[in-house]
């Protein structure tokens, strides 16, 4: 249930589709693979399907994949979710959201490291607390290996973090840490409406001696608009 980089949500209507008990199908390319301003862009169309074969929900996908330097690459994933014909009811669970299963030698367990936008260290510590951005990573032979999430500030509720030391990390923007009005932590798209998602996924292996800066990358994302929006 952890591919490596993943967009999931243990709880839609009741449906379970982070375990993969309800199925997310790919139903087609939207927009073929191609080449634009020296990123790789391509959309697909996807679809929920509730265990019983009932379709709850289209999921559109617009994904741009391009190196903003010499040590990295980016993954902008906007993702749309529309309800079909129906209201879609999302609960608060911890398995919500964009998620990445990082490389074991880079896990916590083996002397990785997750922190915060605030500075906060520690999978445990990090994990429940919201923040701007998270990072996952672990220096292995003279280099920092891992992977930083940034979640767009148009995402329409605000971020905590779902993180472990076996190597989860987890933008989750869903349930009562992230929408204290609501008593039961639902929040609920109604029909004809849609949920609109972004994230920023980036991969690194920099030397020791230039180290990722983090928060000027999350800068740099939040003030970039990106080809194939």
């Amino acid at each position: 249930m952890h591919p490596g980089v993943w967009l999931a949500f243990g709880d839609v209507n009741g449906e379970d589709f982070w375990r993969n008990k309800a199925r997310i199908e790919h139903v087609a390319f939207v927009t073929e693979p191609s080449l634009v301003q020296g990123r790789l862009v391509f959309a697909t169309r996807n679809r929920l399907v509730a265990a019983n074969g009932t379709t709850l929900a289209t999921l559109i996908s617009r994904f741009a994949i391009g190196r903003p330097g010499d040590y990295a690459f980016d993954l902008t994933w906007d993702a749309e979710i529309r309800g079909e014909g129906r209201e879609l009811v999302f609960g608060d669970q911890e398995e919500m959201g964009l998620g990445v299963r990082v490389a074991t030698e880079v896990t916590e367990l083996k002397g990785g490291l997750v922190v915060n936008s605030d500075g906060v260290t520690g999978a445990k510590t990090v994990w429940g607390k919201p923040a701007a951005w998270a990072a996952y990573s672990r220096e292995v032979d003279g280099r920092i290996r891992g992977v930083a999430i940034f979640p767009s500030a148009s995402n329409p509720n605000p971020t905590w973090w779902h993180s472990r030391d076996y190597g989860a990390i987890v933008a989750n923007g869903f349930g009562k840490r992230a929408l204290p009005a609501l008593p039961d932590g639902k929040l609920v798209v109604k029909s004809g409406d849609s949920l609109k998602l972004r994230y920023d996924v980036l991969l690194f292996d920099a030397p020791r001696s230039a180290p990722i800066d983090f928060a000027q990358a999350y800068r740099r994302i939040q003030s970039e608009s990106r080809p194939g929006r």
